[in-house]
């Protein structure tokens, strides 16, 4: 009996090409990091307004956000940090009530 012959190999062969043929065509998302915390600190600036933010963990991270925020909102937010590190971009932001 040959190897092509034999049904666990082909059923296994199978089995790894319907995987690969569904990791290849689902459409893969680059998630940005979301924390959820509060804002305090808020400074407005020319293009928007840097706050603090406090998430669940209690650490604090320096963020730029181009829309409106208020000291004391709860929120969750997404981006990314800047290339040093030291301030995080906003990009999307949800009230969390």
């Amino acid at each position: 009996m040959g190897l092509i012959n034999d049904r666990y190999v082909l059923a296994g062969f199978a089995v790894i090409l319907f995987i690969a043929v569904v990791c290849l065509t689902v459409p893969q998302s680059e998630t940005e990091p979301s924390l959820s915390g509060i804002i305090s600190d808020v400074k407005e600036t020319e293009n928007g307004n840097t706050f603090t933010f406090t998430d669940s963990k209690g650490q604090e991270i320096r963020c730029f956000y181009r829309g409106q925020v208020s000291e004391w909102d709860v929120c969750t937010i997404s981006g990314a940090y800047s290339d040093d590190g030291n301030i995080f971009f906003v990009s999307n932001m949800r009230m969390n009530i």
